[in-house]
C-alpha cells in the first residue's frame, strides 16, 4: 500500500469519527445546566460563621451553632472586624 493510500485511509477513518461524534445527541459536558440550587448543599461552616457574626451573634454563639474552632471563628470575627474598619476608612 502506497503512502497516498495511507492517508487517505486515515482520513475516511476521521471523517468517520466526526460523523459518529457529530451525530451523537449527548451535550457535551460544558453544554449540560449548571443548578445553582443552595438548597443541595447547605453553606459551609465557614460561610455560617460568617453570616451569624455579622448578625451580631457572639463567639460562643457561633462556636456552639457551627461546630468549628474557637480559634477559627475568632480569626473570621478579626477579619470582619478589619474589613469594617477599612471600609468605613474610604
Amino acid at each position: 500500500m502506497e503512502e497516498g493510500e495511507q492517508d487517505e485511509i486515515l482520513f475516511d477513518e476521521i471523517r468517520v469519527k466526526i460523523e459518529e461524534i457529530e451525530a451523537d445527541e449527548t451535550p457535551a459536558r460544558e453544554e449540560l445546566p449548571i443548578q445553582q440550587d443552595d438548597s443541595i448543599r447547605p453553606p459551609s461552616p465557614a460561610i455560617r460563621a460568617r453570616e451569624l457574626l455579622a448578625s451580631g451573634k457572639s463567639v460562643d454563639e457561633v462556636v456552639r451553632e457551627t461546630g468549628m474552632g474557637r480559634s477559627a471563628v475568632d480569626l473570621l470575627a478579626q477579619m470582619a472586624g478589619n474589613k469594617e474598619k477599612t471600609e468605613s476608612d474610604d
